[in-house]
């Protein structure tokens, strides 16, 4: 039985761009830090163990040089397999492991399809309607982490002022260790 990571979430919806004329930088920085979180604070012991699944849709890289740690998303282990001559002990050894790997893949599974759910119900058509399968209607065959690389490419793009804005924030800060 599929658990809920909806559960461990820390919002039950996205900030929406339902109602906006124009997407700026700040709207998807927005997006993109409550998908984080939502994925954080879904438990796993990949990549570290200590940020949930972060890695799972932070592009590689960011976490890497985050964490220090390579995200491995858990996969499905397929059909068991048992060695031909293992003992009793052994086989339900076998079984165990298979058991424990496969609810971590379920999870994985379950956390990005509800991540994309949300995205889809806060963004609307227009910014995704490139990724959407055309015999589906699904966004199957991409990711959470390529859908936010998308929209950061296509829509997040910063305008001069915002671009400025964010210079003088960051001139106007005083390091004070």
């Amino acid at each position: 039985m599929p658990t809920d990571v909806t559960k461990s979430f820390p919002v039950k919806e996205l900030p929406s761009w339902r109602h906006h004329t124009k997407v700026t930088y700040k709207d998807f920085i927005d997006l993109e830090r409550e998908v984080y979180s939502c994925a954080s604070c879904v438990k796993s012991t990949a990549g570290g163990g200590n940020h949930g699944h972060l890695g799972q849709v932070m592009p590689t890289d960011d976490y890497l040089e985050m964490t220090g740690e390579v995200y491995v998303r858990p996969e499905h282990p397929g059909e068991l397999d048992l060695p031909a001559r293992s003992n009793y002990n052994e086989q339900w050894r076998y079984t165990e492991e298979r058991k424990e790997q496969k609810a971590k893949a379920e999870q994985a599974r379950d956390l990005e399809h509800a991540l994309k759910r949300m995205i889809v119900q806060a963004v609307p058509e227009r910014y995704l309607a490139v990724l959407r399968n055309h015999r589906t209607g699904a966004y199957e065959n991409h990711s959470v982490r390529q859908i936010l690389t998308h929209l950061r490419s296509t829509v997040a793009k910063m305008t001069d002022e915002e671009l400025q804005e964010e210079y003088d924030s960051i001139a106007a800060t005083t390091f004070d260790p």
